[in-house]
């Protein structure tokens, strides 16, 4: 009889601590509508959105143990790439799901898998002008709780956490775009090489008051000398 009381309290005991575990897994997040993680991304110009067609940035989502299910097969991290104002998502699949390509993760045993996220690459303009975007490098942690409910793996919720502990509805990457250079310049080519020309403003200074005095005065000294010259001559010719 106290052996089947102790086996009694023991079953108990687990029952009370799969529902609170299960419990546990409901308050830490809402559970998910759409099984799939998004990522995207948006560029902005002095704080009003842009349009973006060159920059591809490079996103790397890594498993904290190296044992995580990634897409496509890889192992212990994967990298995708968003082009512009695009996205990238990835579908979250369990043993009952149908194959969905090879941009989606698989979970086929229970419990809670934790990577990271962050923006590890940047290409498609020049060096120079790649320089003056102002690109986020947030860092999230993405945790995957997948449950045991009943008789099959099923995912509970997806979980994301920002650097600063906030746990923001989405993923959204936001990048600064520098100002749109200016092509209106006036260029002139020589044997298929363009250089931009210079431009070249003549200015002509007015005369003023003073200017105008100074040139008078020189005028009449100029002609004062000329006589005195022309009556010297004069003088001197007929004194002979």
């Amino acid at each position: 009889m106290k052996k089947l009381n102790r086996l009694t309290a023991i079953v108990t005991v687990i029952l009370v601590l799969a529902v609170t575990f299960q419990t546990g897994l409901s308050s830490v997040a809402a559970p998910i509508k759409t099984p799939r993680l998004e990522i995207s991304q948006k560029f902005q110009m002095s704080g009003a959105d842009a349009s973006e067609d060159e920059v591809t940035c490079e996103y790397t989502l890594k498993g904290v143990d190296g044992t995580e299910p990634l897409p496509d097969g890889s192992s212990g991290s994967y990298t995708f790439s968003v082009k512009g104002n695009g996205s990238f998502g990835m579908d979250i699949l369990v043993p009952a799901d149908s194959d969905k390509g090879s941009t989606s993760i698989r979970y086929t045993k229970a419990g809670v898998y934790e990577y990271t996220l962050e923006r590890t690459g940047a290409s498609g303009a020049s060096a120079e002008r790649m320089s003056e975007y102002k690109l986020d490098d947030s860092k999230y942690t993405v945790r995957m709780y997948i449950v045991y409910d009943d008789t099959t793996v099923t995912l509970g919720c997806i979980e994301v956490i920002d650097e600063k502990g906030n746990k923001p509805d989405s993923i959204c990457y936001v990048h600064e775009k520098p100002a749109e250079e200016d092509s209106t310049q006036e260029e002139i080519t020589t044997e298929g090489s363009s250089v931009p020309a210079k431009e070249t403003k003549v200015t002509k200074k007015p005369l003023t008051g003073d200017e105008i005095a100074l040139v008078a005065i020189l005028s009449v000294l100029g002609l004062s000398f000329v006589g005195i010259i022309v009556v010297l001559i004069i003088k001197k010719r007929k004194a002979k």
